[in-house]
């Protein structure tokens, strides 16, 4: 290839190798990796993650600076679902797999997409990031161990991402001192039969009714006589089980109970194999009301990550709420209340191990997929919460937030009977005002029929682009986060600005799109069978820490916060 090639740097025995995307014109001048504005950035998130550049291999996936530093210009097919290499990075990756046989290192950090796609297959760093992986065998047939992070361009862009790739780097750090995986050794019981479910539920009761036998550590910066006013730390004797559902179709498929960081019961409910349910009715029976007894245990603490969900189907179903004493959510909410708070993410900074594993569940397809698939997704999803849960109650003293964070749980109940309650409707009112929304849509529809000679639908972007870019022949306005062309509300505002005499249209496309949102979104919000809206209202909401509302678990409802004036 005729473009200039640059050459990896580091020592040969490294045992922590460095992976970018390719170079940029720093790069090509000074002829070696991450010299720019990325690598001055990378240099410091390495020094505070302990790690000195000078032992670390670094190189790219491809060699080649690409076409305006746009890597996708080297792929032959480049989508969120399939990736097809051109010939510039099909011999990059020829290079890069020769690299990692010549250095052999225990841990190979992929910064950015493009990377992780190289070394693992997989894509979606946001998903992926922070996760302890093995290389792809099509890459190299040996398996090398990868831990995906931002890459340093994209931190520079979104600065709030630099915290997370220096603790990614902090991790990567600990996996160079070993060359495989450790997994940790989980002990998931799925697909179990009655007598083990009983026997499993019977001994957590044994245990809870014993709780000097199995003592909770207070933590050690919080002394006798001296703990904080939430029950979790002032009773030290409460059992704690971490407890999650699946959920299909409305109803509960499975119910998943943790007991430590590494053991868990997996209570299959539904299964394709019998359409009438994994168990006989009378075996359900015993078990739904066996679980009861220890959810409602005096000495049994329950701990749920975003539980408001899953109580909503205990109280549906079930008819009681369980012992709820901490939520992982609300816990991490209180002391970072501006990050992603999803179970994903808080296992990517507080468990030893993490690994991302929420394609599992998202992407279970009952037709194609094994019942055990689902099963083993609600274990997992049971003992991570145990275990972030156990690193939040060190770092709640840590930090000064026993106050805040009892405050947050004394919450969790009465919101909940408000979202179990809900409010009553106005049905004459509400389809009065339907009718009147109704109408002021088709006035100025009518309006746009009168102007332009036909309909113009202003929910179809087609036809909104071929309006006012090809008939008006507009300059076209991209959006600013996606770069593709758009009709938003502000690429109309700036085209009035062009053209004053485009704003009487304008507006009347504005507002029946306001008028849209009112309608469909608030006015024609589901209502439950008895008359009453119920919606789900999240504690761990906005960085404010007022209340979020949506549609609760079984799709009534709405966002009742944000309802616009009207006029």
């Amino acid at each position: 290839m005729n473009l200039p090639q640059i050459k990896p740097v580091g020592p040969r025995d490294a045992k922590i190798m460095i992976v970018g995307e390719a170079p940029g014109q720093n790069e090509v001048y000074r002829g070696e990796p991450f010299v720019g504005a990325s690598g001055q950035e990378l240099d410091k998130m390495l020094h505070e993650a302990g790690i000195l550049r000078s032992e670390c291999f670094i190189t790219n996936v491809c060699p080649w600076q690409p076409p305006r530093n746009d890597i996708k210009k080297f792929f032959l097919k480049h989508t969120a679902y399939a990736r097809i290499p051109g010939p510039e990075i099909e011999e990059g990756m020829k290079l890069l797999s020769q690299q990692i046989d010549e250095v052999k290192p225990n841990i190979i950090i992929a910064l950015g997409d493009t990377a992780l796609w190289a070394l693992t297959g997989e894509t979606g760093i946001t998903n992926w990031r922070g996760s302890t992986l093995e290389s792809d065998q099509n890459l190299n047939p040996d398996n090398y161990k990868v831990l995906p992070t931002f890459h340093p361009a994209a931190v520079l862009r979104k600065w709030d991402w630099r915290f997370i790739t220096v603790h990614d780097l902090k991790r990567a750090k600990k996996e160079s001192e070993f060359p495989e995986i450790r997994r940790p050794d989980y002990n998931f019981l799925i697909r179990p039969n009655f007598q083990t479910v009983m026997e499993t539920l019977n001994d957590l009761i044994s245990r809870a009714n014993n709780p000097a036998k199995h003592p909770i550590e207070r933590p050690e910066n919080v002394s006798p006589g001296k703990f904080p006013i939430h029950q979790w730390w002032r009773d030290p004797q409460k059992f704690r089980v971490s407890v999650d559902i699946e959920t299909r179709r409305g109803h509960i498929a499975c119910i998943g109970i943790a007991w430590s960081s590494l053991d868990a019961l997996c209570i299959p409910l539904m299964c394709k194999e019998n359409l009438e349910g994994y168990w006989s009715k009378e075996e359900e029976w015993e078990i739904i009301l066996k679980v009861k007894e220890l959810l409602l245990h005096p000495n049994v603490g329950v701990i749920g990550q975003n539980f408001l969900y899953d109580a909503q189907y205990f109280a549906k179903f079930y008819g009681y709420i369980p012992n709820v004493i901490d939520d992982t959510m609300i816990k991490h909410h209180v002391c970072w209340s501006g990050v992603s708070k999803g179970l994903d993410f808080l296992s990517s900074l507080y468990c030893d191990f993490h690994e991302y594993w929420k394609n599992e569940g998202k992407e279970f397809d009952i037709a194609h997929h094994s019942e055990d698939r689902l099963w083993v997704y609600n274990c997992k999803d049971a003992v991570i919460t145990y275990e972030v849960n156990e690193r939040l109650n060190e770092l709640i003293p840590q930090l000064q937030l026993e106050g805040p964070y009892t405050f947050q749980m004394r919450q969790f109940r009465p919101i909940l009977k408000m979202m179990l309650r809900g409010v009553r409707i106005d049905q004459t009112t509400k389809n009065k005002l339907a009718l009147e929304l109704f109408d002021a849509i088709a006035s100025r529809e009518q309006w746009i029929i009168d102007v332009l000679g036909q309909p113009l639908n202003v929910k179809s972007p087609k036809q909104m682009k071929e309006l006012f870019y090809e008939e008006f022949g507009m300059s076209i306005i991209k959006n600013r986060k996606t770069g593709a062309p758009t009709l938003n509300a502000e690429a109309l505002q700036k085209l009035v600005t062009k053209e004053p005499l485009l704003k009487p249209l304008a507006d009347v496309i504005e507002e029946i799109r306001s008028l849209g949102v009112f309608l469909n979104t608030f006015v024609k919000a589901s209502i439950d069978r008895d008359g009453r809206m119920r919606c789900s209202y999240s504690i761990a909401g906005p960085e404010t820490f007022r209340y979020a509302s949506s549609k609760d678990a079984f799709g009534f409802g709405t966002n009742l916060q944000n309802i616009p004036k009207g006029n």
